[in-house]
């Protein structure tokens, strides 16, 4: 299983090989933790640095591979094993470095921080998961529902931010818990008031717009059966055209993305939402609520759903 989850991370499974990863996800909790931490052994691999890699690492790591059992040798072509061994090298040597390079990373600095940027946005995001799963076992599963928490523009994805401030759940080292307005302050802003409110929120993290149910919107609910560990919750901000490419926050090589179950991953593409949804845009090419619950929709712009 290790193996598929590897490929599952660097997007090097067949269709079919990615779809029985994804049902073993929703069903059993040990391969999701295995999961996130494969995914934070390969954090090193979104770095932007050159690596050498030996020569003849494919033919080596192949040799290593006991093909003479039939669970590997059955089905396998040698340039489907070779794709995968390298996975598997480039997994072993960064788990092997993840040690050295945590135990340096408060003093590493790049020109941008981009390492550092990189980590402290994952932390950020799993900080607010904790508030989130507080508010929705407070209000019968439901986590933030923008759509009615004011009148249409300003009931936009920024409203989760007041919305958990006014339940006083923000911890005050997550940016906006430093006494950031309330709901009924936003409410109560003439425009002026509230482009500038907008315009300082620029750079949070995107958040579900929700979906619609019979005419309604309403927002995402854990319930029994709900693939929490497939349905994205909030991510880093979606690029100025949405539609678009990934976030800006890493220089486009990808986005962090926070799942209903509360685990973070780095992501190289948009789509891995349920059954690989676009996580910016809804079925439509939107930027509005989704169809249904698998249609997840994260915005951080001032657009109602």
């Amino acid at each position: 299983m290790a193996l598929d989850l590897v490929g599952y991370l660097l997007n090097a499974l067949e269709p079919a090989e990615r779809d029985a990863v994804e049902a073993q996800l929703r069903t059993n909790p040990a391969a999701r933790e295995q999961l996130q931490e494969l995914e934070q052994a390969l954090v090193p691999l979104a770095w932007d640095a050159e690596v050498d890699l030996p020569s003849g690492l494919v033919d080596r790591t192949l040799a290593q591979l006991p093909l003479e059992k039939p669970s590997l040798a059955v089905g396998w072509p040698r340039r489907r094993l070779a794709e995968f061994a390298v996975a598997a090298a480039l997994l072993l040597t960064v788990t092997g470095l993840v040690a050295a390079w945590v135990g340096r990373l408060h003093g590493l600095r790049d020109q941008d921080g981009g390492v550092i940027r990189l980590v402290e946005c994952r932390d950020n995001l799993q900080k607010l998961f904790v508030p989130l799963r507080t508010y929705a076992d407070a209000h019968g599963g439901h986590f933030p529902n923008v759509a009615v928490a004011a009148e249409s523009p300003r009931n936009n994805g920024l409203l989760v931010y007041p919305l958990l401030q006014d339940s006083k759940l923000l911890p005050t080292d997550v940016g906006y818990g430093k006494g950031g307005a309330g709901l009924k302050e936003i409410q109560a802003m003439d425009a002026a008031a509230y482009q500038a409110w907008a315009e300082k929120m620029k750079g949070y993290y995107a958040y579900s717009l929700g979906h619609k149910v019979g005419g309604q919107i309403v927002s995402l609910k854990i319930h029994e059966g709900t693939p929490t560990s497939l349905l994205p919750l909030m991510a880093d901000m979606p690029p100025a055209n949405a539609a678009l490419g990934n976030s800006p926050f890493h220089g486009g090589s990808g986005q962090h993305v926070l799942y209903a179950d509360g685990h973070v991953t780095f992501a190289q593409a948009r789509d891995v939402g349920f059954e690989r949804d676009d996580i910016y845009v809804n079925r439509g090419g939107l930027v509005a609520a989704g169809h249904d619950w698998k249609d997840a929709v994260l915005s951080a712009g001032a657009i109602a759903p």
